[in-house]
């Protein structure tokens, strides 16, 4: 599991990201979100609406396969970022090696991979 200190939780820090001033790319499985923040490492956050995952087993699932991919990845991310990962319906049931190639893959095209 991704450690507490690399994780986006307050309200504000969501709200941030959906401003004006956040970055966007999407890819097959995800929309991911970034905005600098004042810190010296990078947070993550993810969105999962009922829509996409109507059980909270699948989207707990979800959630804690992109947040495992994250931790062992992220000394190769960049830091000083906040991200939001909204997940598309197409994630659902899939592999995590599939996410992993996806979400890294979305992680280059945004370049906060070093």
């Amino acid at each position: 599991m991704l450690p507490s200190v690399f994780r986006v939780k307050r309200k504000k820090d969501f709200d941030n990201l959906f401003s004006q001033n956040a970055q966007s790319s999407s890819s097959q499985f995800c929309i991911l979100k970034k905005a600098p923040n004042a810190l010296t490492i990078s947070r993550f956050g993810f969105m999962i609406s009922t829509k996409t995952a109507p059980s909270a087993v699948l989207r707990n699932r979800l959630k804690r396969q992109l947040s495992e991919i994250i931790r062992l990845n992220i000394k190769k991310i960049k830091t000083g970022y906040d991200v939001v990962l909204i997940i598309k319906r197409l994630a659902v049931g899939k592999k995590q090696s599939e996410l992993a190639v996806d979400l890294m893959g979305l992680l280059a095209k945004s370049r906060l991979l070093q």
